[in-house]
C-alpha cells in the first residue's frame, strides 16, 4: 500500500544494500504527495501467515536488480502469458525515483522473491486516469520480456463486471511486504481480511476517499492487513483477482481499512488497451460471485 511513512522506509530498508540506491530512492520517495487523510501510501502483510507457492502459482514482486542485492519495490499478479497487473503508483515511484527501465524485472515462480525466476520488463503501463494525489485508478500493466511457464507461474482469473463484492465476505491478501517487525519477508505470507460496505468504508475514512473504483477490507479489530511493499499485490476470493492493494492508514488500525482497487471497474479499460488479446489468452472474466 501507499502509506506517508514510505520515505523513511525506503531508506532503513535500502541502507542494507548500497548508498547509491538509497539516494536513488530518497529522491524519489520524497516526492510523495499524501491525500489530506495525511495516511495514503503504505503496505505489507500483517497478522498473517507463511504459505507454499502452490495455490498462488500468480503472484509476483516487481524488483530491481543491478545493484549490491535485488530490491523489492511492489507487488503484482500474473494474468497472461506476458503481462503483470499491479499498482499505477508503484510505476510514480519507479520513475520519480529515476529508476531506469533495464533494471526492473519481475519475480515469479518461488514463494521466496529473491529466488524466484527474474523476467525482463518491456513496458510499464498505467491508466491513462491515474491520480496520484487521491490514488483513483490506479492500476498498471508490465510486460515482460521471456513468456511465464504455466508449471509454476499461472495467470488468475479477474473479476469481470458484473462481480458481486459480498459485504463482509472473506477475501485473502498475497505479499512479501512488511510484518508487525517492520521486515519484509522473504517467504510468501496471506492474510484473510473481510470485505467492508462503501458506508462503512466511508466512516471510517473522510467521505469520498474510497471512490468508485475501490473498496476497503480488513477486520473490525484490526492486527490483519496489507502493509508497505505489499502494494499492487493482490487480494483474491476463490482464486479470483478481485482487487490490488493501494492505499491505507497504518497497517493493520481497525479505524483505517486497507483500500484497494477495485478490478470489476477496470474490466472496461482492460479491453480498450492493446494487451486485450494477450489478457483473453491467460484468463476468463468471472461474471458471477462464487
Amino acid at each position: 500500500m501507499v502509506k506517508c511513512n514510505l520515505l523513511i522506509i525506503g531508506v532503513s530498508f535500502i541502507i542494507f544494500n548500497t548508498l547509491l540506491l538509497m539516494l536513488v530512492f530518497v529522491m524519489g520517495f520524497s516526492k510523495v504527495a499524501c491525500p489530506s487523510t495525511n495516511t495514503k501510501l503504505n503496505e505489507r502483510i500483517v497478522g498473517g501467515r507463511a504459505v507454499e507457492l502452490d495455490r498462488f502459482l500468480y503472484i509476483s514482486g516487481i524488483i530491481i536488480l543491478g545493484y549490491a542485492s535485488p530490491v523489492l519495490q511492489c507487488g503484482g499478479a500474473i494474468v497472461s502469458a506476458n503481462w503483470v497487473i499491479s499498482a499505477s503508483h508503484c510505476i510514480v515511484l519507479l520513475n520519480e525515483s529515476n529508476v531506469p527501465l533495464s533494471k526492473i524485472y519481475i519475480s515469479s515462480g518461488n514463494k521466496e522473491w529473491q529466488k524466484g525466476k527474474f523476467h525482463k520488463v518491456l513496458k510499464m503501463l498505467q491508466n491513462q486516469y491515474y491520480d496520484h494525489s487521491t490514488l483513483t485508478n490506479d492500476l498498471a500493466l508490465f510486460k515482460v520480456k521471456e513468456p511465464f511457464n504455466r508449471g509454476t507461474e499461472a495467470p488468475i482469473k479477474l473479476a469481470g463486471p458484473n462481480y458481486k463484492y459480498v459485504v463482509n465476505s472473506t477475501a485473502t491478501v498475497i505479499g512479501w511486504g512488511f510484518n508487525e517487525s517492520k521486515i519484509i519477508q522473504k517467504s510468501l505470507f496471506v492474510v484473510d481480511v473481510l470485505i467492508f460496505s462503501p458506508e462503512f468504508c466511508d466512516q471510517m475514512w473522510e467521505e469520498g476517499a474510497v471512490t468508485v473504483d475501490m473498496f476497503c477490507a480488513g477486520t473490525y479489530t484490526g492486527g490483519k492487513d496489507a502493509c508497505q511493499f505489499d502494494s499492487g499485490g493482490p487480494i483474491v476470493q476463490h482464486d479470483i483477482l478481485i482487487g490490488i492493494v493501494s492505499w491505507g492508514g497504518e497497517c493493520g488500525d481497525k479505524d483505517r481499512p486497507g483500500v484497494y482497487a477495485r478490478i470489476s471497474y477496470f474490466i472496461p479499460w482492460l479491453e480498450e488497451v492493446e494487451v486485450t488479446e494477450h489478457l483473453r489468452i491467460g484468463y476468463h472474466i468471472q461474471d458471477d460471485n462464487v
